[in-house]
């Protein structure tokens, strides 16, 4: 008689565990879909990852020594005036072993400017 209520007791565990289970996903999920929903995970933008050397003299030239190439269209000198490769290779993207004249590289995308190299 000890035994069967025993057995009883440890039945009623199962039901519980499935019930909670069962509402923690359905959390996570809703939690997935308002965020897709709602765009909660946006991406932001963010500057190229790339590192650059000045030049010891003046005027300065700034050498891009590796990293993510950057769209031409998107470079500026300090003074806001847009930046051309004079020694590149004519593709639009200012890349590793390639050269800018001046003293400050600004990137800009969107409303956002980044300062990728100061050499004053």
């Amino acid at each position: 008689m000890i035994r069967r209520s025993i057995r009883s007791d440890e039945r009623a565990v199962s039901p519980v565990i499935a019930t909670i289970l069962m509402v923690s996903i359905t959390v996570i999920l809703a939690a997935i879909i308002g965020s897709y929903v709602l765009d909660i995970g946006e991406e932001t933008q963010v500057a190229p990852q790339a590192s650059f050397s000045c030049s010891d003299t003046t005027p300065y030239t700034i050498t891009h020594e590796g990293g993510d190439n950057i769209p031409e269209s998107n470079l500026y000198d300090g003074s806001g005036s847009s930046v051309s490769v004079p020694s590149g290779d004519g593709d639009g993207e200012f890349e590793a072993g390639e050269k800018i004249n001046g003293n400050k590289l600004v990137y800009k995308k969107g409303g956002d400017s980044y300062v990728l190299k100061d050499c004053s």
